[in-house]
């Protein structure tokens, strides 16, 4: 971390790297059954654990590492987290042997590393909070999914969201929501959430 002044104002930096290695020897499960189990989605807490399943039905074999580096810029005088990006990823040493259907090819992972993970999170003198998370294969050199979202609150009972978010092959909508007093008592509430895949407001 070091000190530095922004427009006078004093601030903090951090650089933070992280490294997890994982090691879980491989045990047969096919003979059990899979009642509620079911395949992690890859996000910045999933890429730290030590289970990629959800639930007790099956437990992964493992011989990785995760990594990220974490950026932020701390305001010193009142604490406030101004600004943090992310990135991270998770390189295999061994090919995946455990699944949640021994007999599907397509279950078992055919990369020795996984996809990328982008962060950034913001919060502005502007009133505004804005977020995004990136994800992407570098087997495909694709997008797999990405979200953006921005909330705009200037005091209490006013506040305006706008997000977009994107999934490879099933999600391409944006959301709009926002609560506004009318006076005399009276609040405004409303959202609006619109598909591009679809071409039409969806809720």
């Amino acid at each position: 971390d070091r000190d530095f002044k922004i427009a006078d104002r004093a601030c903090t930096q951090t650089i933070e790297p992280r490294l997890f290695y994982l090691y879980i020897p491989n045990v047969n499960q096919a003979y059990m059954p899979v009642f509620d189990t079911s395949q992690s989605d890859l996000n910045f807490s999933s890429l730290f654990g030590e289970n990629q399943f959800n639930g007790n039905d099956r437990i992964n074999n493992a011989n990785q590492l995760s990594l990220s580096l974490t950026a932020r810029l701390i305001e010193t005088d009142s604490g406030t987290q101004r600004l943090s990006a992310t990135v991270g990823q998770r390189y295999y040493f061994n090919d995946q042997k455990v699944a949640l259907n021994y007999n599907d090819p397509s279950a078992y992972r055919s990369s020795n590393s996984s996809d990328i993970l982008a962060g950034l999170s913001t919060n502005l003198k502007t009133h505004w909070n804005v977020d995004a998370f990136w994800q992407y294969n570098t087997d495909d050199s694709n997008s797999v999914r990405s979200t953006i979202s921005g909330r705009y609150n200037p005091e209490p009972g006013k506040v305006l969201n706008l997000s977009y978010s994107y999934r490879q092959d099933s999600i391409d909508q944006s959301d709009m929501s926002a609560q506004w007093p009318l006076g005399k008592g009276w609040y405004g509430i409303g959202r609006a959430n619109y598909s591009f895949r679809e071409n039409r407001i969806i809720e």
